[in-house]
């Protein structure tokens, strides 16, 4: 009774703390200016548009 009763509170109060958490977009402004250096680009781009 009591490890559930322990569980329960620590399951919510994760909860609750995940809830209120301010930031939830860093993780999507960290990647939204992600750019790869892709020296083959022209060549790849060009194939794809021969080969559809």
């Amino acid at each position: 009774m009591k490890l559930k009763l322990i569980s329960c509170i620590l399951l919510f109060s994760t909860i609750f703390a995940f809830a209120n958490e301010l930031d939830l977009n860093d993780f999507e402004e960290e990647y939204q200016s992600y750019k790869v250096n892709d020296p083959l680009y022209g060549y790849n781009k060009a194939m794809t548009s021969f080969n559809v």
